[in-house]
């Protein structure tokens, strides 16, 4: 019986040497991407744009929900607060359990602006009787939203790349 070289044993119907090779490519490829999201530049002149963007908002919407429901609810939102005056980017719409998530992040047109209440009024703007819930707005920058979520990303691609290996034996 073939052993790699951390001294497992190989499995499956694939030569060592291929099986070997697939495992450092993949080793590679996750290496890399890892660097790259380590040396990704957020207060870049790219990322330069962020700095304006001081607050997240998040909606639910149930599970159950149409895309066209949410993408329907997302634009009243939104359209209310652009109205407003406000910066608006829709950043990410994540399934989490029982939800369907929506972050927007916000760049409010003066200091003075009362983004709670603006945020509130805007959430109403969406008067589909769908279910969702407001989850509220916080002061947070989109600098530390993205590098909180290059962190997760980085974290998922860990434990992934873990699983796999251990999955075949190579761990």
């Amino acid at each position: 019986m073939y052993r790699h070289s951390n001294g497992k044993a190989a499995s499956g119907s694939q030569t060592p040497a291929v099986t070997e090779k697939k495992i450092e490519q993949i080793k590679a490829a996750a290496q890399n991407l890892a660097q790259q999201l380590d040396e990704l530049n957020l207060n870049s002149a790219a990322g330069g744009e962020l700095v304006s963007f001081k607050f997240v908002g998040q909606v639910n919407w149930p599970f159950a929900a149409t895309v066209a429901v949410v993408t329907g609810g997302t634009t009243y939102i939104a359209d209310a607060l652009i109205r407003a005056r406000y910066q608006v980017h829709v950043q990410s719409t994540t399934r989490t359990g029982a939800y369907q998530s929506v972050d927007m992040l916000l760049s409010p047109p003066s200091p003075t602006s009362n983004v709670q209440q603006d945020w509130n009024a805007a959430v109403n703007a969406d008067v589909q009787k769908d279910g969702h819930i407001n989850e509220g707005v916080k002061e947070e920058s989109a600098v530390v939203y993205y590098r909180n979520h290059i962190a997760n990303i980085k974290a998922v691609l860990s434990e992934s790349f873990d699983n796999a290996l251990a999955d075949s034996g190579d761990a």
